[in-house]
């Protein structure tokens, strides 16, 4: 575990991309005033009871499967390292993107928003891509250690998706009704 957080703090070079990304996420808001995430209609259609979490699980489970494959194959290339900037990039451009957001439709309130929105499920998320990053950024060891890393980040991934679909929803309508009056 030590040498897991000397590699995170190590590797600055992340958190940098990632920083460039929540900036990048801001300007591109602020710019062309993209998407309406954080609207009420939205907000409301996410929490109502008329979704189907079985079948926001499926949509939910396709697209984490797809992403966490993703990771996977480029962390085998030569090109992991490169996929770890854009993956941070990504990332902080979302999160950027989804905070300036927030903040337009729902004022202060909108950070802890999307600290609700994003919890519990990106905390499983962040460390799968972790995982994944620091196991094949370091080199493979065995065959063994492969196969325990790729199934505790595939089960670390399926915790997520279901919490994503059953837990978040239930988590978001309790904070939107108690903190933000919106249902």
């Amino acid at each position: 575990m030590k040498t897991f957080l000397l590699w995170i703090v190590r590797n600055y070079k992340y958190v940098f991309w990632g920083i460039m990304g929540v900036i990048l996420g801001t300007c591109f808001v602020k710019m062309w005033k993209y998407g309406d995430v954080f609207s009420k209609e939205y907000i409301v259609s996410y929490v109502s009871n008329d979704v189907l979490s079985s079948r926001l699980w499926q949509e939910i489970l396709s697209y984490r499967l797809k992403r966490l494959t993703v990771l996977m194959i480029f962390m085998l290339t030569p090109l992991k390292k490169l996929y770890a900037y854009w993956l941070c990039l990504f990332n902080g451009f979302s999160i950027g993107l989804c905070v300036t957001k927030a903040i337009t439709y729902n004022g202060a309130k909108g950070i802890l928003m999307v600290l609700v929105w994003l919890f519990p499920h990106y905390i499983l998320y962040i460390m799968t891509a972790l995982l994944m990053c620091h196991y094949f950024l370091n080199g493979i060891d065995t065959t063994r250690r492969t196969v325990i890393v790729v199934g505790m980040s595939l089960l670390l991934t399926l915790i997520g998706t279901f919490t994503e679909s059953y837990v978040n929803p239930d988590i978001m309508k309790s904070f939107l009704n108690k903190f933000c009056n919106i249902i």
